[in-house]
């Protein structure tokens, strides 16, 4: 009859509508499994080649790969990201671009895990580089400041250390493996924090990209 065909037409509509928001958000999320996929494979092939000692070293711009660390955080992580406006004119670095990119993850990771509670839904850090030196070396120093949990002062001089963690369930393996990395890539690693509730700074110190290095040092 008319009126069943059109609650039958009116049910095939929302229907089509739903399965096409069903089809959408699937497509969206197999290509956020593709990009995390992608991501790990490229840290897998440099961690093979680094057991090789064949890490690839190659100029990076160091906004590029932070923008890429972002876009592999899950959309709902509470961390707030500026100055990557100003990162942008900072020089390139000399490392391994997968290794860096992890090293950076991990440290937005870490940042966005330390929220102080319900009082701080979303953890805000700014990010800022600076052009340095390190034993004569020029460096590109980058420093990721945030408004955290911050860390308290007995715990500062160990978290570098293998098994360290001021997280319940943290294996204290994340900065660890991020400071041996930084230091096989000729760079530093380090942390201050004025205490809990203060927020954490991370400084980490990488090798400019030699012919731009050199280009400055011809110019001064």
């Amino acid at each position: 009859g008319p009126e069943r065909r059109a609650d039958m037409v009116a049910f095939l509509e929302l229907a089509a509508r739903e399965l096409g928001d069903v089809t959408r958000r699937v497509l969206e999320d197999v290509d956020g499994i593709s990009t995390q996929v992608g991501h790990v494979q490229m840290i897998l092939a440099d961690q093979q080649r680094f057991s090789r000692a064949e890490r690839f070293i190659e100029s990076v711009a160091v906004a590029d790969l932070v923008e890429q660390a972002l876009r592999l955080l899950p959309d709902d992580s509470p961390i707030d990201v500026t100055g990557l406006g100003e990162l942008k004119r900072a020089p390139r670095v000399s490392t391994a671009r997968a290794a860096l990119q992890q090293v950076v993850s991990n440290l937005l990771i870490n940042a966005a895990e330390a929220s102080q509670g319900e009082g701080q839904p979303v953890v805000h850090m700014c990010i800022d580089a600076r052009e340095d030196l390190l034993d004569g070396v020029p460096m590109l120093h980058l420093i990721f400041a945030d408004d955290g949990a911050g860390i308290p002062a007995e715990s500062l001089p160990h978290i570098f250390e293998r098994g360290f963690s001021t997280k319940s369930r943290g294996s204290g393996m994340g900065l660890h493996w991020c400071a041996n990395t930084i230091g096989t890539l000729g760079g530093t690693l380090s942390a201050e924090s004025d205490g809990p509730g203060r927020g954490a700074t991370m400084h980490l110190l990488l090798p400019r990209a030699l012919a731009e290095a050199w280009a400055a040092d011809k110019a001064a």
